[in-house]
């Protein structure tokens, strides 16, 4: 006799579930799983505008807009071009294929350009990356459930925020996402005889590639590459190792052979736009914009403690979070504070598990090896970054750290299921209100000064976003709270001789003329002559 079905209970519906990603369809279940939330996290800000370096980077870039005044570049020629427009900033930053994906998504929509049209293929790579980040986990755990946990921390983690809603935060989200899935090749099974196949031979350096041209940084996924290699030697009987020779032969010699043809043909092109220049010289920049730029030797070994310790901070405790880090609210360290202690501490933590997973003949070890690679210019350890520290660095390192918690967590799959879909949703709600901090450029600054006071960008652009929305006399207001906090900078006096101008007060315009002028005579730039001309004129005016 048929007994009546009883709607299921909310426990039993996540018990199916737990078994669900258990079976056959559980890594896809994991993957679908993740791609929601991944998408969820960040959808509802798809209307902000654009803000901070989405300005310079798409707005006024003719690398990216065809529609602005005078010839367009090419297509072909944005592998030769900076990715900072020449007109706006000196900086040396080479990312062709962050730049070209701009084009092609401003080509596709046609002008007017709006931010969401940017914003929603930035979400779409975060969705492809998150189901990366599932795969890497399932291959190195076998669980789709640990795969479903990291998937589901990684989507929706709101430090993240940086580099999903803002446009400029593109260069992140392809490096993370060629990475992961290089990573995820990289770690597939080899054949019999210890060889990877052509295909893996042929797409594995492309995808570092497309790595490093997207930006940088991805050239440290390499180290991490090679150290899955010694790993998995390693972790073979002694007995049923191949010979060393025939093992590099066949195994370590063919793959890393075309990663160096890909980092070659990277520096090759990079060499062609910039020479052999990695930065601005010190003497070019300020400590404002280059910290690192002007300290010693002492603030270059104790300052990587210091931010790994952010780095920590940001990822355990998201209110930490704030959308522009900048000197001297964060500042290098110069002696042994109780942050850089705590950095320490953790460096050492890590240190040592690598070598306890190594004596395992763990293969997680390698991962945390690529951990601490991808960390390097995060935390200044190679300090080439012209920033200081942006959330916007993490993206690719917390492939690593989302894996590796998958990995602590592999024996428990049903606690990891059920631990994973209530982080997703305690976290939900930070991205969710983080992610409205990036509305607009007002809104972007102000938050910034509150959750950071004595953060200069944060106060020097709050006073330029006022000056650009005609708002002069909060602009003035603003651009001498920034000299009372931090002295003559001449970025006040741009504003104050701008917006004096504008409010026809000739004699205040032409005094912040000056001083500014006497400011930037040491970088070289020209004087102000149009500008001085204009106040001479209302000079001139107002005397009549």
């Amino acid at each position: 006799m048929l007994q009546p079905s009883t709607p299921p209970t909310p426990d039993s519906a996540m018990a199916a579930c737990v078994r669900l990603l258990g079976g056959r369809r559980g890594l896809a279940l994991a993957c679908v799983i993740s791609a929601v939330f991944a998408t969820v996290a960040f959808l509802p800000a798809r209307h902000n505008a654009f803000v901070y370096d989405d300005h310079g980077i798409i707005e006024v870039n003719p690398a990216v807009r065809t529609s602005l005044p005078g010839k367009p570049i090419p297509w072909y020629r944005i592998w030769l071009e900076p990715y900072w427009p020449r007109h706006v900033s000196l900086d040396k930053l080479y990312r062709p294929l962050t730049s070209w994906s701009l084009r092609a998504n401003a080509a596709i929509v046609g002008e007017p350009l709006e931010a969401w049209q940017f914003r929603m293929v930035n979400i779409g790579i975060h969705v492809l990356t998150t189901v990366g980040v599932v795969v890497l986990a399932w291959r190195l755990t076998s669980s789709a459930a640990a795969g479903a946990l990291a998937g589901m921390l990684f989507a929706t983690h709101p430090v993240h925020t940086e580099a999903v809603v803002p446009i400029y935060g593109r260069s992140e989200l392809l490096a993370g996402c060629f990475g992961v899935w290089l990573l995820v090749r990289h770690l597939r099974p080899l054949r019999p005889d210890g060889r990877r196949s052509v295909a893996d031979l042929i797409i594995n350096p492309l995808l570092l590639l497309a790595a490093v041209m997207s930006k940088e940084h991805g050239i440290f996924l390499w180290p991490g590459l090679l150290a899955i290699d010694l790993w998995r030697r390693y972790a073979q009987p002694r007995a049923s190792r191949a010979p060393l020779r025939d093992w590099f032969n066949n195994t370590l010699a063919p793959a890393h052979m075309g990663y160096a043809l890909a980092t070659a043909a990277f520096l090759f092109f990079r060499y062609l736009v910039f020479g052999w220049k990695t930065h601005l010289e010190g003497s070019r920049t300020r400590i404002f914009e280059v910290p690192m730029a002007h300290v010693g030797l002492v603030e270059h070994i104790l300052t990587p403690f210091r931010l790994l310790w952010v780095v920590m901070k940001n990822l355990f405790a998201t209110e930490s979070l704030c959308p522009i880090w900048s000197y001297p609210a964060l500042s290098p360290a110069d002696r042994l504070y109780g942050d850089v202690i705590a950095g320490m501490a953790v460096a050492v933590a890590l240190l040592a598990i690598a070598g306890y997973l190594w004596h395992r003949r763990d293969l997680t070890g390698a991962v945390l090896v690529g951990l601490f690679f991808t960390l390097l210019i995060p935390i200044q350890a190679i300090p080439v970054a012209r920033w200081f520290y942006a959330e916007r660095w993490l993206y690719l390192p917390t492939v690593f750290v989302a894996v590796l918690i998958a990995v602590a967590v592999r024996r428990w799959s049903r606690a990891a299921a059920i631990g994973g879909l209530a982080a997703a949703f305690l976290l939900l709600p930070q991205s969710w209100q983080y992610a409205t901090k990036f509305a607009d450029d007002l809104t972007m600054q102000r938050e910034v000064i509150l959750r950071q006071p004595n953060n200069f960008h944060g106060r020097r652009n709050y006073a330029s976003v006022l000056y650009h929305e005609g708002r002069y006399h909060e602009a003035i207001q603003a651009a001498h709270q920034l000299i009372e906090r931090f002295g003559d900078v001449s970025d006040a006096y741009s504003v104050l001789l701008r917006s004096y101008l504008e409010l026809g007060d000739g004699r205040r315009a032409l005094a912040a003329i000056e001083k500014y002028e006497s400011l930037r005579l040491e970088f070289g730039e020209p004087m102000l002559i149009e500008e001085r001309t204009r106040a001479q004129e209302l000079i001139e005016k107002a005397k009549e």
